[in-house]
């Protein structure tokens, strides 16, 4: 068999810049979407019996930082049948935000005042708005997991829009989708799970 040298490796890899190995499991209980980039794994993890959702880094289960949805099905609660967010770190549940920031803090890899500086970048806003990935000019640029109007979306992010091989759960469109993007556009979708069932308004939230 012939060897492949770490010179031909390093020049496929300049050819194909967006190529992650990503993959859409359709389980009983849940669809699990993950994609992995420089043997970091981030996953989407959609629940069927409730609709609550997890995103962020991924180990056989959250690690690293990540943020839960949980659908909310408390009748006269202010979120009843939305979602309220649970920030997570280090594959727990924080209770108390303040851990999670000074974690990101003590790393350098926070944003202050809306700011981020080029490099890996942890953003957290308070209004369940989590973005982890790489960012240049202020901004995700290349792979990152990020959100945006009702969507949540692990891949390839470039000025022009989403760009290369991703995951995507969309609860505007009610999709679960595996796709390859160009500027923002899908122009190969490899899977799709319709989860407008599991995203109905429970009854004890109607009034």
């Amino acid at each position: 068999m012939k060897a492949v040298s770490f010179i031909s490796i390093v020049a496929l890899i300049a050819i194909n810049p967006l190529q992650a190995a990503c993959f859409l499991e359709n389980r009983v209980d849940a669809i699990l979407g993950i994609c992995t980039d420089n043997d970091i794994r981030y996953a989407i993890k959609f629940e069927r019996k409730t609709g609550s959702f997890y995103y962020g880094q991924w180990r056989n289960g959250p690690a690293g930082y990540g943020l839960f949805m949980n659908r909310v099905f408390e009748r006269g609660h202010a979120y009843c049948g939305g979602w309220r967010h649970e920030y997570y770190y280090e594959g727990r549940e924080v209770q108390d935000t303040s851990e999670f920031l000074d974690s990101i803090d003590s790393q350098g890899i926070g944003c202050r005042s809306n700011v981020c500086p080029d490099g890996f970048r942890v953003e957290y806003h308070e209004v369940s708005d989590l973005r982890i990935g790489h960012y240049v000019d202020g901004g995700p640029e290349g792979f990152s997991v990020s959100t945006e109007l009702g969507s949540y979306f692990i891949g390839y992010r470039h000025s022009h829009g989403l760009n290369g091989e991703g995951i995507e759960l969309n609860l505007i469109e009610k999709t679960f989708t595996h796709a390859v993007w160009k500027d923002g556009r899908v122009v190969k979708t490899i899977k799709t799970v319709n989860i407008s069932d599991h995203l109905k308004m429970p009854a004890q939230c109607e009034q």
